[in-house]
C-alpha cells in the first residue's frame, strides 16, 4: 500500500474531474499525512472486526466446616473458606490490536474505537482465605 515506486507516474491530468475519470495509480505525497493515516478521518483500510469473548472472572471457593476442620485438628475455628479468583483468564477474537476492549474508555470523542495509548487490562490472580471462629 505504501510504496509506490513500482507504480507508473500519474499523469498530468490526475485528479482532474473528467469523463472518463483519469487513471492516477500512484497516491499523491499529501495523501500519506493527511489521508492515510490521519486518525481523525475515517477511513476503511484500518478497521477489522472487534467482536471477542471474554472470560472475565473466574471464582471458585471451597467452605470447610467445623466438623471438617475439627478432624484435621482445627477444632478452635468455626469455619475455613478458601478460594481463587481470576481475573482476565483469556479472550477469543481474531482482532489483530491489544485488546478490543480498552478503546474509548476515558470519554474522549478523538478515541472512540481507535487503539490509542492504552494498556490492555491486566491478569490477575488472587487467593482468598476466610477463617471464623
Amino acid at each position: 500500500m505504501q510504496d509506490q515506486s513500482a507504480k507508473p507516474q500519474n499523469a498530468a491530468n490526475c485528479g482532474v474531474v473528467a469523463d472518463p475519470m483519469p487513471s492516477c495509480p500512484r497516491k499523491a505525497l499529501g495523501y500519506y499525512g493527511v489521508g492515510f493515516y490521519n486518525g481523525l478521518d475515517p477511513d476503511d483500510f484500518f478497521v477489522e472486526p472487534g467482536s471477542y469473548a471474554k472470560l472475565k472472572e473466574l471464582s471458585i471457593h471451597y467452605t470447610f466446616s467445623h466438623n471438617q476442620l475439627r478432624a484435621v485438628g482445627l477444632s478452635s475455628l468455626g469455619e475455613a473458606r478458601l478460594g481463587f479468583v481470576g481475573r482476565n483468564l483469556f479472550r477469543i477474537t481474531k482482532y489483530s490490536g491489544l485488546d478490543p476492549e480498552v478503546s474509548g474508555l476515558f470519554g474522549d470523542p478523538f478515541q472512540v474505537r481507535l487503539d490509542w495509548f492504552q494498556y490492555p487490562q491486566f491478569r490477575t490472580f488472587s487467593a482468598v482465605v476466610e477463617i471464623t471462629y
